[in-house]
């Protein structure tokens, strides 16, 4: 690759690195916010995470790709008015295009324990849509483990062997 500062010595340490979009530099700033997601489900729910999909919006509407989604979660409901006081989700990945199904995992949850999720879209000229549908679900009650009998003792000599039974079950 090109090294960039060989042509421009004097903003050395200052372009930062990777390539530009020269379209998008070029492009004229729209003022069309991504449509809402109206269609987020739980997929799954685990002891301390939740996968949620939902389909892609757009970066003008319903067409184009938006620029990130901010994903956040709460253990009461989520609203217009409280959205940006939820917890945000980390390292959620690019949007794909529009119409295209997305799958997301938050992680770092408490087991057992009820949470409200929504998305909000941005598109580069942050433009941000409305937020989503909000969705719910409690995450797993963590494994109650009982053992019976609960101690084994054995008086074994050498090369003499025994067999003794064991159960775990999980009761939670």
């Amino acid at each position: 690759s090109d090294n960039i500062y060989d042509s421009n010595p004097g903003y050395a340490g200052l372009l930062g690195s990777g390539r530009l979009n020269a379209y998008q530099a070029l492009e004229q700033p729209d003022d069309v916010p991504p449509a809402a997601i109206r269609d987020i489900k739980i997929a799954e729910t685990k002891l301390s995470s939740a996968v949620l999909t939902w389909t892609a919006t757009g970066a003008s509407g319903t067409t184009g790709i938006a620029f990130e989604y901010d994903i956040r979660y709460a253990k009461a409901a989520i609203t217009a008015s409280n959205f940006s006081s939820a917890t945000p989700a980390t390292n959620i990945t690019k949007p794909k295009s529009a119409g295209t199904a997305e799958t997301f995992e938050v992680t770092g949850l408490q087991p057992n324990t009820k949470y409200y999720f929504a998305i909000k879209a941005k598109d580069f000229w942050n433009n941000i849509s409305t937020i989503s549908n909000v969705v719910s679900t409690t995450t797993l009650k963590p494994p109650v483990i009982k053992v019976t009998p609960t101690s084994l003792t054995e008086n074994l000599f050498a090369g003499n062997t025994s067999v003794k039974n064991l159960t775990i079950s999980n009761t939670g």
